[in-house]
């Protein structure tokens, strides 16, 4: 009968899913403010009065003609009420009611269980029998469970509700863009719940619940189904059974499923290796690493070094493992016998009740030499700087200095050992001075030397691909070399160079800026690990006074470090620059004051970026290679789900791709799969390729230059990949705050092994409101007045007939 009066009205008919719901509106005839009794007295009087004249003017009639009359009259006066009732129709079109699912993304849904339960163990395999080499992470699980076997379990939900879905750490943001209703294909919204990561850096689901209530503020859904190992986070304001108090006092039952263990996890992770590149035969080579542990505290670890080619064991030490979550340190210590590049693997001995072996270990190469880093300081004058980086140099283990210093009496070269070799005379013979891997270049008199012992200096760079670094000075370096071999080297144009004036004092210092290419293309500003630690370091060292203001560098030049604010020509200043010079490197420092960066701390970082230099520039021929190209990550260290920067820079224009050629690099994960990175040119660097990897999980990466293929060893580079340190904190499945939050609500907790009756389990709910129809006014409708009319002839009719008129 309601759908027939409905198609009566016009209404249209209800959607799949959909149904309407009737309100009547009117208006009383009589005053407001009247009691209702009163209006019941009148109501009576004026029947009561019908009544009374139909006995006194129809007593000649017989009474079932009476109770007739009587009926219409009183029926007459009942539409008169009525249309002035101005009663109205409200049709509300109503849907299905909502329920929300809440999937919990957050880091700690990345993790591995071992399922001690049976019937758990069981559900898993089941649920990832479809999934082959996928990993068994708590995130996983919730995916499969929500979309396996065409996404069932949404489909059972979907048959008495509307669906919304949302992801939730920090805060909740919905999936899909729409609700699902009946009826509709959930495909589109299963592809976006298997795209989920567990990248999210804190658990908050307190906030993810009252956030889902605040959405639904005009209808609220249903029910809340929570899939979560429970763990927040954040604090105790955050966590489930918080949000479950709110969403009782909104009578929204909790509907959670458990992911995950309770068992504690086992795991060891070695991860921050240091190590030299370069090492020398018999010297101690110190590796140093940091040991994470859950699961294992108080035990003791064993640390093996191996050689990876042969597996054979350099060393090893113990490790006493921390609390859960804490970092403890590694140092082991390797004393090579021979000579050679190797490729050493540093690792925590996998432990039987370990979940994840593959972040164990970290790969180092190490070349071997038999002998020093040979370094010829040449200067001068004893400038500070000089004898700072001499007193340095002298006390490095890793260093044969020999110095020469032109302005010195021959008391300096027999009384001191490193000017003895040479006895102030620099190196004639191409031999001599190929011998050495590293030269100092200083506030050098050139007029001291022969046109052949510089052009010799210049195929030590270009041939012999040595290290050349120059000092400016006030005397010599760099403008006095102008029309000889040393201009060529120099990376810098002697063209508007100027110095400071002699007589005048420099009050005010500067802090040197580092440039990108400082920060990202070579090591040797690097004095952290941690890139914004080390970028912290440099900011605070000590400001730089006197500065050889070079208006422009040479084409194919890298500036690393440059003045904050004074300007050359149409950049700033620089302070140190780069170049490479056929097989070799020239660094060219614009002021020699970096031995005022000892302040306050000594030889810390003075040393660390002097020894990184003299590495950096002899790198190529220690390695026994020219090297053409460099592949750099942006940082070292990554959280869980950002996104990774690769960028090779090619140093030799022949080894550049063609225009319309990329770069190939491979990315390895420890103890897991290989993944393509694709590098494409950058427009404003033709020989600088970039290339991101995205959404990478935790754990240790290699990475490595595919194509082109490179003689010899590809390009190379590490970086890591970790969790939120608070996130990863508790990792056991919290199972009494699922609980709880269940019981609080008045909903109810499942296990992986139940959580196939929850879509049954789940109330019904009321109808929502989508829409209103437009208001039907029964009581001017004509067929109203119709019946009103027929009411009113036929008592006229009939009081002709009886003969009342």
């Amino acid at each position: 009968m309601k759908s027939f009066l409905e198609w009566y009205l016009g209404i249209p008919p209800a959607q799949p899913g959909q149904g309407t719901q009737w309100t009547w509106l009117r208006q009383t005839p009589w005053p407001a403010g009247a009691p209702p009794w009163l209006v019941v007295l009148v109501l009576l009087a004026v029947a009561a009065s019908v009544i009374w004249v139909y006995r006194r003017d129809a007593s000649s009639i017989s009474l079932p003609w009476r109770i007739v009359l009587t009926g219409l009259r009183l029926a007459s006066i009942t539409f008169v009420l009525l249309i002035l009732t101005e009663l109205t129709l409200v049709v509300d079109r109503t849907g299905l009611p909502f329920i929300a699912v809440l999937i919990d993304d957050s880091a700690s849904m990345g993790l591995d269980d071992q399922y001690t339960d049976a019937a758990e163990r069981t559900v898993v395999r089941s649920l990832l029998q479809d999934r082959p080499g996928e990993r068994a992470t708590r995130l996983n699980i919730a995916k499969e469970l929500l979309t396996g076997s065409d996404g069932a379990f949404l489909r059972q939900l979907q048959q008495r509700h509307q669906l919304r879905v949302y992801r939730f750490s920090e805060s909740a943001s919905a999936l899909g863009g729409t609700d699902l209703e009946q009826g509709g294909d959930p495909g589109a919204l299963i592809e976006t719940i298997r795209q989920l990561e567990p990248t999210g850096p804190a658990t908050s689901p307190a906030q993810a619940v009252r956030k889902v209530l605040n959405d639904f503020r005009g209808s609220l859904p249903s029910a809340i189904v929570v899939i979560s190992d429970g763990i927040s986070s954040t604090g105790e304001p955050d966590r489930l059974t918080v949000g479950a108090d709110s969403a009782a006092r909104r009578l929204v039952p909790l509907y959670t499923v458990g992911v995950g263990s309770e068992e504690a996890m086992h795991d060891l992770n070695l991860y921050d290796t240091l190590a030299d590149e370069v090492a020398f035969v018999n010297d101690p080579v110190t590796l140093t690493a940091k040991l994470k542990s859950f699961g294992f505290a108080g035990k003791s670890v064993s640390i093996v070094l191996k050689d990876k080619q042969s597996g054979a064991v350099l060393g090893t030490t113990k490790a006493k493992a921390g609390k859960d979550g804490q970092t403890v340190p590694v140092e082991l210590t390797w004393a090579p016998d021979t000579a050679g590049d190797y490729e050493v693997v540093l690792e925590a001995s996998p432990q039987q009740t370990e979940i994840d072996r593959s972040n164990n270990a970290e790969i180092r190469q190490i070349s071997v030499r038999e002998e020093k880093l040979r370094v010829l300081l040449i200067d001068s004058l004893p400038r500070w700087e000089f004898r700072e980086l001499k007193t340095l140099l002298e006390r490095e283990t890793t260093v044969e200095l020999h110095t020469i210093l032109q302005d010195a009496d021959l008391e300096f070269v027999d009384q001191d050992a490193t000017a003895q070799p040479l006895r102030g005379r620099f190196p004639v013979s191409r031999e001599q001075l190929f011998a050495y891997d590293v030269v100092i270049f200083g506030d050098v008199n050139v007029q001291f030397l022969s046109p052949s012992t510089l052009e010799n200096l210049s195929s030590f760079v270009s041939e012999a691909g040595g290290g050349l670094i120059f000092i400016a000075g006030a005397k010599f370096d760099p403008l006095s070399y102008r029309n000889t071999p040393l201009a060529n080297l120099l990376p810098i144009e002697l063209d508007g160079v100027t110095l400071p004036n002699p007589n005048e004092s420099i009050q005010l210092p500067f802090q040197p800026v580092l440039t990108l290419e400082g920060q990202k293309s070579t090591p040797i500003f690097r004095f952290d690990t941690d890139e914004r630690n080390s970028l912290a370091v440099w900011r605070n060292l000590s400001g730089l006074y006197w500065l050889a203001a070079v208006q422009n560098v040479k084409p194919g030049a890298t500036v690393f470090v440059e003045h904050p604010t004074r300007m050359g020509d149409g950049r700033h200043l620089p302070v140190i620059v780069m170049q490479r010079f056929g097989a070799g490197k020239v660094i060219f420092h614009a002021t020699d004051e970096t031995w005022l960066w000892r302040r306050r701390v000594g030889d810390l970082y003075y040393g660390r970026y002097w020894i990184q230099a003299i590495r950096y520039l002899s790198r190529s021929r220690l390695l026994g290679q020219s090297k053409t190209a460099e592949l750099k990550s942006d940082r070292l260290v990554y959280g869980r789900g950002e996104t990774v920067t690769l960028r090779v820079r090619f140093f030799n224009d022949d080894e550049v791709p063609e225009p319309d050629e990329t770069v190939k690099a491979i990315v390895e994960r420890r103890g897991g799969s290989n993944q393509d990175v694709i590098l494409t040119r950058v427009p404003q660097a033709p020989n600088v390729f970039e290339g991101q990897l995205r959404r990478a999980t935790e754990g240790s990466y290699h990475a490595w230059i595919a194509s082109p293929a490179f003689t010899g060893t590809p390009p190379a580079t590490d970086f890591r990949v970790e969790s939120p340190e608070n996130e990863l904190r508790i990792r056991g499945l919290d199972r009494q705050q699922l609980s709880d939050a269940a019981k609080i609500s008045r909903g109810q907790f499942y296990t992986l092994a139940t959580a196939s009756r929850l879509p049954e389990d789940v109330p019904r709910g009321r109808p929502v409101p989508i829409r209103s129809e437009d208001p039907i006014r029964i009581w001017n409708r004509w067929e109203v007045l119709l019946l009103f009319t027929v009411l009113l002839t036929t008592e006229w009719l009939l009081r002709k007939r009886v003969r009342l008129i």
